[in-house]
Protein backbone atom coordinates (compact mmCIF):
# COMPACT_ATOMS: atom_id res chain seq x y z
CA UNK A 1 0.00 0.00 0.00
CA UNK A 2 1.34 3.77 -0.33
CA UNK A 3 1.74 5.12 2.72
CA UNK A 4 3.53 7.99 1.52
CA UNK A 5 2.27 11.45 1.28
CA UNK A 6 -0.05 11.26 -1.86
CA UNK A 7 3.04 9.90 -3.92
CA UNK A 8 4.16 6.31 -5.53
CA UNK A 9 6.97 5.48 -3.88
CA UNK A 10 10.64 5.28 -5.68
CA UNK A 11 12.43 2.52 -6.33
CA UNK A 12 14.51 1.40 -3.32
CA UNK A 13 18.22 3.07 -3.12
CA UNK A 14 20.93 1.10 -1.04
CA UNK A 15 22.71 4.03 0.40
CA UNK A 16 25.21 3.66 3.47
CA UNK A 17 24.36 5.40 6.57
CA UNK A 18 27.06 7.07 8.26
CA UNK A 19 25.78 7.17 11.74
CA UNK A 20 29.80 7.50 13.74
CA UNK A 21 30.24 10.65 11.96
CA UNK A 22 26.57 12.31 12.43
CA UNK A 23 27.60 14.89 15.33
CA UNK A 24 29.95 16.24 12.91
CA UNK A 25 27.00 16.75 10.26
CA UNK A 26 24.14 17.09 12.01
CA UNK A 27 24.16 19.66 14.92
CA UNK A 28 22.29 17.95 17.91
CA UNK A 29 20.34 21.22 18.29
CA UNK A 30 19.29 23.43 15.04
CA UNK A 31 20.45 26.95 15.79
CA UNK A 32 17.22 28.90 16.35
CA UNK A 33 17.49 30.72 12.97
CA UNK A 34 17.03 27.63 11.63
CA UNK A 35 14.11 26.49 13.99
CA UNK A 36 11.02 28.68 12.80
CA UNK A 37 10.41 29.64 9.65
CA UNK A 38 10.88 33.32 8.56
CA UNK A 39 7.30 34.87 8.02
CA UNK A 40 8.02 37.16 5.23
CA UNK A 41 9.51 34.95 2.58
CA UNK A 42 7.07 34.30 -0.11
CA UNK A 43 7.53 30.45 -0.95
CA UNK A 44 9.06 27.47 0.90
CA UNK A 45 10.91 24.25 0.75
CA UNK A 46 9.19 21.01 0.88
CA UNK A 47 12.10 18.02 1.47
CA UNK A 48 10.90 14.42 1.43
CA UNK A 49 12.31 11.42 2.05
CA UNK A 50 10.78 7.82 2.07
CA UNK A 51 12.01 4.07 2.00
CA UNK A 52 15.91 4.78 1.88
CA UNK A 53 16.67 0.92 2.18
CA UNK A 54 20.24 2.01 3.88
CA UNK A 55 22.17 0.00 5.65
CA UNK A 56 25.17 1.18 8.30
CA UNK A 57 28.25 0.83 7.40
CA UNK A 58 31.11 0.46 10.50
CA UNK A 59 33.00 3.42 10.40
CA UNK A 60 31.40 5.13 7.81
CA UNK A 61 35.03 4.56 5.48
CA UNK A 62 33.58 2.54 2.26
CA UNK A 63 35.14 2.73 -0.75
CA UNK A 64 33.14 4.70 -3.12
CA UNK A 65 30.85 5.94 -0.71
CA UNK A 66 27.85 8.06 -2.93
CA UNK A 67 25.57 9.48 0.08
CA UNK A 68 23.73 8.29 2.97
CA UNK A 69 22.11 9.98 5.92
CA UNK A 70 25.01 11.69 6.06
CA UNK A 71 24.36 13.50 2.50
CA UNK A 72 20.79 14.17 3.04
CA UNK A 73 21.26 15.86 6.23
CA UNK A 74 23.78 18.50 4.60
CA UNK A 75 20.79 18.92 1.89
CA UNK A 76 18.53 19.52 4.41
CA UNK A 77 20.87 21.81 6.72
CA UNK A 78 22.22 23.29 3.27
CA UNK A 79 18.48 24.69 2.43
CA UNK A 80 17.70 26.03 5.83
CA UNK A 81 20.84 28.29 5.31
CA UNK A 82 18.56 30.29 3.06
CA UNK A 83 15.46 33.35 3.30
CA UNK A 84 12.97 30.41 2.59
CA UNK A 85 11.04 28.30 5.30
CA UNK A 86 11.77 24.45 5.39
CA UNK A 87 9.95 21.42 5.39
CA UNK A 88 10.98 18.47 6.16
CA UNK A 89 8.61 15.15 5.79
CA UNK A 90 8.92 11.77 5.50
CA UNK A 91 6.71 8.87 3.86
CA UNK A 92 7.31 5.90 5.62
CA UNK A 93 8.96 2.79 5.26
CA UNK A 94 11.93 4.22 6.42
CA UNK A 95 12.96 2.43 9.57
CA UNK A 96 13.68 -1.30 8.53
CA UNK A 97 14.38 -2.59 4.69
CA UNK A 98 12.41 -6.06 5.02
CA UNK A 99 9.30 -7.11 6.18
CA UNK A 100 10.78 -10.24 8.44
CA UNK A 101 14.53 -10.09 10.40
CA UNK A 102 16.01 -13.33 10.74
CA UNK A 103 17.63 -13.36 15.46
CA UNK A 104 20.82 -11.81 14.00
CA UNK A 105 19.14 -9.34 11.88
CA UNK A 106 17.61 -7.64 14.90
CA UNK A 107 20.58 -6.11 16.60
CA UNK A 108 21.87 -4.07 13.62
CA UNK A 109 18.81 -3.46 12.02
CA UNK A 110 16.98 -1.66 15.61
CA UNK A 111 20.87 0.10 15.73
CA UNK A 112 20.02 1.22 11.99
CA UNK A 113 16.39 2.24 12.79
CA UNK A 114 17.55 4.45 16.07
CA UNK A 115 20.34 5.79 13.97
CA UNK A 116 17.59 6.93 11.42
CA UNK A 117 14.85 8.60 13.70
CA UNK A 118 17.96 10.37 15.50
CA UNK A 119 19.34 11.55 12.39
CA UNK A 120 15.39 12.42 11.44
CA UNK A 121 14.98 14.81 14.64
CA UNK A 122 18.47 16.22 13.96
CA UNK A 123 17.13 17.45 10.24
CA UNK A 124 14.14 19.04 12.15
CA UNK A 125 11.14 16.18 10.65
CA UNK A 126 7.75 18.37 10.52
CA UNK A 127 5.81 14.68 10.48
CA UNK A 128 6.22 11.22 8.96
CA UNK A 129 3.73 9.08 7.81
CA UNK A 130 4.68 5.12 8.81
CA UNK A 131 4.18 2.01 6.22
CA UNK A 132 4.48 -1.38 6.75
CA UNK A 133 8.41 -1.62 6.82
CA UNK A 134 8.46 0.78 10.02
CA UNK A 135 6.29 -1.69 12.37
CA UNK A 136 8.75 -4.63 11.44
CA UNK A 137 9.76 -4.89 15.38
CA UNK A 138 6.40 -3.72 16.34
CA UNK A 139 4.53 -0.54 16.57
CA UNK A 140 5.61 0.36 20.04
CA UNK A 141 9.16 0.24 18.86
CA UNK A 142 8.21 2.59 16.71
CA UNK A 143 6.09 5.05 18.51
CA UNK A 144 8.93 4.55 21.01
CA UNK A 145 11.23 6.38 18.60
CA UNK A 146 9.76 9.65 19.01
CA UNK A 147 9.25 10.69 15.48
CA UNK A 148 6.12 12.93 15.09
CA UNK A 149 3.67 10.74 13.12
CA UNK A 150 0.74 11.11 11.36
CA UNK A 151 -1.58 8.24 11.17
CA UNK A 152 -3.12 6.88 7.94
CA UNK A 153 -6.14 9.04 7.19
CA UNK A 154 -4.80 11.80 9.11
CA UNK A 155 -4.31 15.29 8.05
CA UNK A 156 -1.54 18.02 9.60
CA UNK A 157 -1.57 21.68 8.83
CA UNK A 158 2.26 22.80 8.72
CA UNK A 159 3.26 26.59 8.72
CA UNK A 160 5.51 26.82 6.14
CA UNK A 161 6.07 31.41 6.01
CA UNK A 162 2.70 32.72 5.35
CA UNK A 163 1.79 29.39 3.88
CA UNK A 164 -0.23 26.72 5.52
CA UNK A 165 0.88 22.70 3.96
CA UNK A 166 -1.69 20.08 4.45
CA UNK A 167 -0.18 16.57 5.32
CA UNK A 168 -2.17 13.67 4.95
CA UNK A 169 -1.24 9.76 5.05
CA UNK A 170 -3.33 7.03 3.20
CA UNK A 171 -2.87 3.54 2.75
CA UNK A 172 -5.72 3.61 -0.21
CA UNK A 173 -6.70 5.86 -2.40
CA UNK A 174 -10.18 6.76 -1.07
CA UNK A 175 -8.62 7.82 2.07
CA UNK A 176 -6.20 10.16 0.28
CA UNK A 177 -9.16 11.91 -1.14
CA UNK A 178 -10.88 11.94 1.74
CA UNK A 179 -7.54 13.13 4.01
CA UNK A 180 -7.03 15.50 1.14
CA UNK A 181 -10.16 17.14 1.18
CA UNK A 182 -10.57 17.66 4.93
CA UNK A 183 -6.90 19.45 4.41
CA UNK A 184 -8.39 22.25 1.92
CA UNK A 185 -10.89 22.75 4.25
CA UNK A 186 -9.00 23.13 7.20
CA UNK A 187 -7.25 25.81 5.11
CA UNK A 188 -4.73 24.20 3.29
Amino acid sequence: PNSGIGRPKPAPSRLPIAAPTMDKIIPRRLPPCFAAPQAQASGAILLFSADPRGYLGPCGCSENMRGGIARAAFQVLEARKGSLPVLYLDGGDSLFGQHTLTPAQVLQEERKALALAEAMKRMGLAVRATGELDDVRGAGFRQGLGLPELAPGSVKLLQAGSRRVGVVAAQDAPQLARASAQARKDGA
